[in-house]
């Protein structure tokens, strides 16, 4: 009889390692799974965080090309202003210096006329 209770003590002691093997083994499953769940979580954060840096590089990039497109719009204008401007004082001094040589050749031709009246008057008083 002696050996059956020390037997079945046994087993029962045996039973509750088992139990606490097993509770072992779910604490530390439970432990593995937080463990696995904080490093998805820091996972996606750091994904979102180069994400949303990316997506600052993307709209910084594109401002740096919008005000450099702007700028060079900017150029462009004020160089066909320039050029409209040049071509103008260009007209203007083609027009002075017609005007200008249209003057001297009608300043001529009234000495001429006048020339030839003095001459013809000379020629009938002679």
């Amino acid at each position: 009889d002696d050996d059956d209770d020390d037997d079945g003590g046994f087993c029962h002691a045996e039973g509750e390692d088992q139990s606490l093997q097993k509770e072992r083994e779910r604490l530390l499953w439970e432990q593995q799974e937080k463990e696995r769940r904080r490093w998805e979580a820091e996972q996606r954060e750091q994904q979102e965080r180069e994400r949303s840096r990316r997506a600052a590089e993307e709209r910084e990039q594109q401002e740096r090309e919008r005000r450099r497109w702007e700028a060079e719009q900017e150029r462009a204008r004020l160089e066909t202003h320039k050029q409209q401007e040049r071509e103008r004082l260009q007209w203007e001094a083609q027009q002075a210096h017609q005007q200008e040589l249209q003057r001297i050749a009608a300043e001529a031709e009234r000495r001429r006329q006048q020339e030839e009246q003095e001459d013809a008057a000379a020629a009938a008083a002679a």
